[in-house]
């Protein structure tokens, strides 16, 4: 039952990440599917194995072209996100679920990475990990908001551990839009829309 939760996996300890199938099962979602697990009965000459089957509902005629229409190249629902965090998978984890709706992304896994991003290119939204080992993810915005003012009230920020009272005070009593880790991809998706609220890609 536990199969597809984000980090769970029943491999030893530094083996695997127990994220891939909670990827893949994002990604199927995302495109409105559904994904099966069916074990085939042991003949005791193997165990069985296990099969996962993906379900996707038909889409409809692409234009003749081949081209996207009108409305949905010029979908305000597009934008440009930074994901940073220092661990590489959970940075790629999140950017494959927003990439699969449609939006572009850039993943870095440390601070100084994400600054050197930030001063080439324009973002409208910067996801980033409060705790990391060089500049957290505090100090980033910070240093963000220096150089692009317009980025303030743009980041949402990750935390996969009890907030200390310096992190409670910036993210709460600074009421910053924040998850908690293990992400699940409806819950990632729903509080991008909720920060990207009123807002226009730059």
């Amino acid at each position: 039952d536990r199969i597809f939760e984000p980090f769970f996996t029943t491999k030893p300890e530094g083996v695997g990440t127990g994220i891939g199938l909670s990827v893949c099962r994002g990604i199927v979602l995302a495109h409105e599917g559904q994904i099966d697990i069916e074990t085939g009965p042991a003949d005791g000459v193997t165990d069985g194995g296990t099969t996962f089957v993906v379900r996707l509902p038909i889409m409809d005629d692409a234009p003749a072209d081949g081209m996207p229409d009108e409305a949905a190249a010029g979908d305000p629902a597009r934008y440009r996100f930074l994901v940073i965090d220092d661990e590489p998978d959970v940075g790629e984890t999140i950017g494959e679920i927003l990439t699969v709706v449609g939006h572009q992304v850039d993943v870095r896994s440390s601070g100084v990475t994400a600054l050197e991003a930030l001063e080439t290119t324009r973002y409208d939204l910067v996801i980033t990990d409060l705790r990391m080992p060089d500049i957290d993810g505090r100090q980033l915005w910070e240093k963000a908001k220096a150089l692009r003012p317009e980025l303030s009230d743009r980041f949402l920020f990750l935390t996969g551990d009890t907030l200390s009272p310096l992190a409670h005070q910036f993210l709460i009593e600074g009421e910053r839009p924040y998850l908690r880790k293990p992400i699940m991809p409806q819950e990632l998706r729903r509080a991008v829309e909720n920060a990207l609220t009123d807002y226009r890609p730059c």
